[in-house]
């Protein structure tokens, strides 16, 4: 047993292109478990990294122990060195806040919160299908406050369309149905909005796709609040809405 383990030692050893370890130090670091919590948790995240393609082999298990920058320094400079191509985003409220836009669920500041106005049994019903089918106008009164061109895009809507400009963006993947990813200049190719918005709209009963600026005339009329989204219903044969998801 002791030559084979003399034996087993000397080969292991004398591995030619042994990969450095991705714990370097990992057993003096046995008698701080504070220390081997951080080292755990540093090489899962770069490990995840790496089978996800972000990070290169070289980066992950550097000869020094030491780790490289990911925060927005790092993404900043991958950009830069041209070494980050086919980008995925994803984004939701928060990047929309910025331009004056309430989240759904934010107690006090909300939308969910503050729907009393359009005179319903509950929050969500303003997104709820049967309760449209029954009573639509709260629902265009939504519309009418949401409709693009009342909000503009903010910086981060900005920098995914630069994104898509450069020739960097793979898809941009939006829980917002606010449409300000499209009014940054981001083509409808390149965007997966998760619960819809205002860039279609079509009519629920047929699935006729209606011109979104005739549904925008209609919810942005100044005449009677009714009168617009009625001629759209009988024109179509059903009630018409933005293609936002219920």
């Amino acid at each position: 047993m002791k030559a084979m383990g003399g034996t087993l030692g000397t080969a292991v050893r004398a591995r030619p292109h042994a990969r450095p370890s991705v714990f370097p130090g990992f057993f003096q670091s046995l008698s701080q478990p504070h220390e081997l919590i951080r080292r755990a948790w540093e090489t899962r995240r770069h490990l995840t990294l790496r089978f996800r393609g972000i990070l290169t082999h070289a980066e992950t298990t550097p000869e020094s122990g030491h780790y490289p920058r990911y925060d927005v320094k790092g993404l900043a400079q991958k950009l830069k060195d041209g070494r980050t191509k086919h980008i995925i985003v994803m984004v939701g409220a928060g990047i929309s806040c910025n331009a004056g836009i309430p989240d759904f669920r934010t107690p006090g500041t909300g939308l969910y919160d503050n729907l009393q106005q359009y005179n319903i049994p509950y929050p969500e019903a303003v997104f709820d299908m049967a309760f449209f089918r029954t009573n639509p106008a709260p629902f265009y009164k939504l519309c009418k406050e949401l409709w693009p061109g009342n909000y503009e895009p903010t910086i981060t809507h900005r920098f995914i369309s630069m994104l898509n400009e450069k020739g960097l963006l793979l898809r941009c993947y939006s829980q917002n149905i606010d449409s300000l990813e499209t009014q940054a200049g981001l083509p409808s190719e390149k965007l997966v909005a998760a619960h819809g918005n205002f860039d279609s709209a079509s009519c629920i009963d047929t699935g006729k796709r209606v011109p979104i600026e005739e549904v925008r005339e209609a919810c942005l009329s100044n005449n009677d609040e009714h009168e617009g989204w009625e001629k759209l219903k009988s024109k179509y044969g059903g009630l018409v809405k933005p293609d936002i998801v219920f």
